[in-house]
């Protein structure tokens, strides 16, 4: 039972989404919605701050740091422990192989276009081409522009900005609302139960305007 509601932001990346959340009776975090009263965001929020209450009150909900053990199997271990370990890896790593080896994953925010892909000469596409791109669980129309950073097959996309039209009617100028290729209720991830959000595989095929 819902019993009040209280005015935040998202914490999941540096957007700082305006959200407005629901508490139930146990003081938990019931539902999450975006917040229209926030000058910067207008009241969007991605799929990752809206599943708050997933992601707060999952039962896989990690509490503690967490390490693989031999068996697979994760098991809670000391921060201490855990940033020694990972600190006396990379060190080796830089060590022995460089720093070229070593590379970081920024994740959560995307770049600037609806679609890019990595090599368009790979594919009968150019850059401006209007494409469709299906996934298991839905199709959205994009906007491809080459990307040569991204290895070849590899798709990039941003979040769906404020209130895309889920039809996709006017996505050659707003952008593409990619949450549709996405399911909150399949391919959740086991360590924090949010919707799966990368390499998800799509297909492209060229659209007519």
């Amino acid at each position: 039972m819902i019993v009040g509601e209280e005015k935040s932001f998202c914490r999941t990346c540096t957007g700082f989404c305006g959200v407005k959340i629901a508490v139930d009776e146990h003081g938990r975090v019931a539902k999450v919605c975006g917040d229209m009263d926030r000058p910067l965001t207008q009241g969007f929020a991605c799929l990752k701050g809206l599943v708050a209450p997933e992601a707060h009150n999952g039962p896989q909900r990690p509490l503690h740091t967490m390490k693989r053990r031999a068996d697979g199997e994760f098991r809670p271990t000391p921060a201490e422990d855990a940033l020694d370990e990972v600190t006396d890896r990379l060190q080796t790593i830089l060590t022995e192989d460089g720093p070229q080896n070593v590379s970081g994953y920024f994740g959560t925010m995307g770049g600037d276009v609806p679609a890019r892909l990595a090599d368009v000469f790979v594919q009968p596409f150019k850059s401006g081409d209007r494409v469709a791109i299906e996934s298991g669980c839905g199709r959205i129309d994009a906007v491809l522009e080459a990307e040569p950073a991204l290895r070849r097959g590899a798709v990039s996309m941003t979040h769906s900005g404020r209130n895309l039209p889920d039809d996709g009617a006017k996505y050659h100028e707003v952008g593409s609302n990619v949450k549709l290729l996405i399911s909150m209720h399949r391919d959740l991830e086991p360590i924090n139960a949010m919707p799966r959000m990368s390499a998800i595989p799509v297909n492209i095929q060229p659209v007519q305007c």
